[in-house]
């Protein structure tokens, strides 16, 4: 489980760098990230060709935000 010390790291650096990691606790691999959403929209809207379609908090299993981009070249006109 995170506890305060990791989650304090994890908001500063999401303050910083829109990103935030902190790693469980015994383990190398596997941990915590939260991401800002106000950061990946300003990355999806810098890639070429690409559209944002939408964003939603906790669209998948209640748990994960989904971002969904579609590449403007392979969009037909209705």
């Amino acid at each position: 489980m995170i506890g305060e010390k990791e989650w304090v790291s994890i908001l500063r650096q999401a303050d910083h760098t829109g990103f935030g990691y902190a790693r469980y606790p015994g383990q190398d691999d596997y941990g915590i990230s939260l991401a800002r959403p106000s950061r990946l929209i300003d990355l999806a809207s810098a890639i070429e060709e690409v559209k944002i379609l939408s964003y939603i908090e906790r669209g998948w299993a209640d748990n994960h935000d989904v971002l969904t981009i579609a590449r403007t070249d392979r969009l037909q006109p209705w």
